[in-house]
């Protein structure tokens, strides 16, 4: 009876918001029809270009549009997104799942902030909650390889964070269930004609909720009479600050912060990570020269971030301990420079190619005990490794066609060297319709903790791994026409190298694993009036929730997922807005559908919102891909919550 009424409520909403939308506009965002969907993206290629035109398949979502539907943080917007599954691990963090990809410490991942790579050396953990909400402008995603303008890390998918660079500055605040409070704004000063300064910054704290485990994997040396089910803290607090600064053809900017994930002392038999937290900074300096058809970009960038937490019973059942490196992870850190050059051969012809020099560090990595705060055991030795690269493509247009073909070696010091192509065909039908067939490989490198960790009968690192690729052929067919944006699209990904985690002999240890296959379908629609916007879109995985050979993560895949989100004007000044997530059985963990619903009122500069999330009070749970334990559910969100902010635009 309980999930009639569940489907039922979910029903009767999408109807009235159909209902609403049936109506005549009027005028709304103050904005033209065309500036409310005329999606132009940058993360595929070179230069801004119109999803349908982009030799790839690529998604995007701006944040003030999908924050009216109720989705406020960017782990609800990746969430949002086709293809995309975020969950929450056993160690604390959260996983992105793309096309059924996934690894606990997002390796297969690539996370970039303006364009920069973003993620950490020792375990590949990308900063989720690393980015001042008011400093985004929308997010720029890329379904499938970007290895060869991007390089590793690119396998599964690019997440592109762009910031905002507009005059119009904005401090926020908001406060809601379990006494979050969070703060934060965005500061833009012009200097001159081609110069500018901006300031973005966010702090947050909150007490936890009670989180239920079941079945959670307890050590072989544990007592044969504990309990593994019970509840953990989950909760999230940060501080972040991004600071930017531009004049002409140069862009620096510098960016930091710190967040503390399920901060709690209360006592548990569970093994379950406590009190994760990440540090990052990231400074980053870029210049440009355009010469008649040549345009050259240099570009640097150091990146330090590291992780250390603390774990329940993890040296026996009331010894507490935790992992974390020598000097707070100083010498954790990513040094990157390089160039390219763009040349325009013709207005049919162009060309891209850049060089690229990276060093990785890590230092000690120790696990410890909380009692004497003494470290017990060295769990990976100081470790550096270099990777260079070098890229090139080509990009020819005739009549209606467009190809492009382009290549990417990688040379690296640890796991040696891999040749990545890319060719990609755009069949333009007329001005709103385009067909794409695209092939792309990506690759990653194996991370200093996969190839070198050593915890005595726990955990054994491989220094014999190689690179993992994933091969992906996509053909989609895209369409844009009054304000409307319609993507569908099949892909099929074939992984080769594939590095997993498994238990032998009572120690889990990584493995290059046999090649294996994926496909799917994916749909994404997007529609604007001038009184409404609607996203809704789909995807389908073939193989999900299902036992493959050589494809031990397939089972802990769901086979579908969903969303729908919509904004609508109702009077002056007032908006309402919803979005529903469906995310598909997998393994042990049952259908969930997460409806938010959000109402917003702005005049003049001021800006008031009211979001109640999950409002099915739905029990939010996922499968653990850290363990991939078949019975082992982990909590993924609260019941019914409330948020509520106020906004000053300036």
């Amino acid at each position: 009876m309980l999930i009639f009424n569940r489907a039922a409520l979910v029903t009767a909403l999408c109807l009235v918001s159909i209902t609403l939308f049936a109506k005549e506009p009027t005028s709304y965002f103050n904005m033209s029809l065309q500036e409310l969907l005329q999606i132009r993206v940058s993360v595929a290629s070179p230069n801004s270009e119109r999803i349908i035109d982009t030799p790839a398949i690529v998604s995007r979502y701006d944040m003030k549009d999908v924050s009216g539907m109720g989705l406020r943080t960017l782990k609800d917007l990746l969430s949002f997104i086709p293809g995309f599954v975020l969950q929450d691990s056993r160690l604390g963090g959260t996983t992105v799942m793309i096309r059924g990809l996934v690894e606990a410490f997002n390796q297969k991942v690539l996370f970039m902030l303006d364009g920069v790579p973003y993620w950490m050396p020792s375990h590949s953990e990308i900063p989720l909650l690393g980015m001042p909400l008011e400093a985004i402008s929308h997010v720029e995603v890329i379904r499938g390889p970007g290895a060869v303008i991007y390089g590793s890390n690119a396998s599964a998918g690019v997440i592109n964070i762009i910031t905002k660079q507009t005059p119009q500055s904005v401090v926020a605040f908001s406060a809601g269930s379990h006494n979050k409070i969070n703060g934060g704004g965005y500061i833009y000063q012009g200097i001159s004609a081609d110069s500018s300064f901006s300031l973005s910054f966010e702090g947050q704290s909150e007490d936890s909720y009670e989180g239920e485990y079941t079945d959670v994997l307890q050590p072989s040396f544990f007592p044969a009479n504990i309990n593994d089910d019970g509840n953990g803290a989950k909760s999230e607090e940060m501080k972040s600050l991004l600071v930017k600064y531009r004049k002409g053809e140069l862009n620096v900017f510098a960016q930091t912060f710190k967040a503390l994930i399920n901060a709690d002392d209360r006592p548990s038999t569970l093994v379950t990570g406590q009190n994760l937290e990440h540090t990052g900074y990231l400074v980053h300096a870029d210049n440009s020269w355009n010469f008649n058809n040549i345009k050259v970009n240099i570009f640097s960038d150091y990146n330090r971030f590291s992780l250390a937490f603390e774990s329940n019973n993890v040296l026996g059942v009331g010894a507490h301990g935790g992992f974390r490196f020598a000097d707070d992870g100083d010498q954790n850190y990513r040094w990157r420079s390089g160039s390219s050059i763009q040349y325009q051969a013709a207005s049919t012809l162009n060309f891209l190619a850049g060089i690229e020099f990276e060093r990785r560090n890590i230092d000690d990595y120790f696990l410890y005990s909380q009692a004497s705060n003494t470290n017990v055991i060295k769990l990976v030795e100081s470790q550096n490794t270099q990777e260079n690269s070098l890229y090139a493509q080509a990009d020819y247009s005739a009549n209606k066609w467009r190809f492009i073909l382009g290549g990417r070696y990688t040379d690296n010091s640890q796991s040696g060297e891999k040749f990545t192509p890319r060719l990609s065909s755009v069949y333009k039908i007329d001005q709103r319709q385009s067909i794409k067939l695209l092939y792309s490989v990506g690759f990653n490198s194996p991370n200093f903790v996969q190839t070198y960790i050593n915890a005595p009968g726990v955990l054994k690192g491989n220094s014999e791994l190689t690179a993992e690729t994933v091969k992906t052929f996509d053909f989609a067919y895209s369409y844009e026409k009054d304000n409307t944006l319609f993507v569908v699209n099949t892909y099929h990904l074939h992984g080769a190298d594939f590095i997993q985690r498994r238990e032998q002999d009572g120690i889990v240890n990584y493995f290059n694993a046999n090649k294996f296959e994926r496909s799917g379908i994916e749909l994404d629609y997007q529609k604007a009036t001038s009184t409404m916007l609607m996203f809704a879109n789909a995807s389908y995985i073939y193989e999900g929730d299902s036992k493959q050979k050589d494809d031990v993560t397939a089972p802990f895949v769901p086979k579908i997922t969903a969303a729908l989100g919509a904004t609508y004007k109702i009077i002056n000044h007032q908006s309402v807005g919803l979005s529903l997530r469906v995310v598909g059985q997998h393994n042990k963990a049952p259908t969930t559908y997460q409806l938010n619903t959000d109402y917003g009122y702005k005049k003049n500069s001021t800006e008031f919102f009211l979001t109640i999330r999950n409002i099915l009070d739905e029990r939010l749970v996922a499968t653990d891909i850290v363990d991939l334990s078949d019975d082992q559910l982990v909590p993924n969100g609260d019941g019914i919550n409330i948020l509520t902010g106020i906004k000053y635009h300036f």
